[in-house]
């Protein structure tokens, strides 16, 4: 579990996240506010992510309309 004030994430309830795990375990967080919290393989608790990744398009306002583009997929989930 991450959770937590370093974490950067947004209390719950109040955001409509979406995550990703890539091939080596990093977890990827995409808020609404145009940025990717990037989260080191095994990372846990009340953690900085390793990495934020935001959004410099002038205007934008979703991560949908910015230049963050965020691709979901039908993955096979293994236990």
């Amino acid at each position: 579990m991450i959770a937590g004030a370093l974490t950067h994430i947004g209390p719950p309830g109040t955001l409509n996240n979406k995550i990703a795990v890539s091939a080596d375990g990093r977890l990827y967080v995409a808020e609404a506010n145009n940025r990717i919290l990037v989260f080191a393989p095994g990372a846990s608790g009340n953690v900085p992510p390793s990495q934020i990744i935001e959004d410099s398009t002038i205007g934008s306002t979703q991560v949908d309309a910015g230049g963050i583009g965020v691709r979901s997929c039908q993955c096979n989930r293994q236990p």
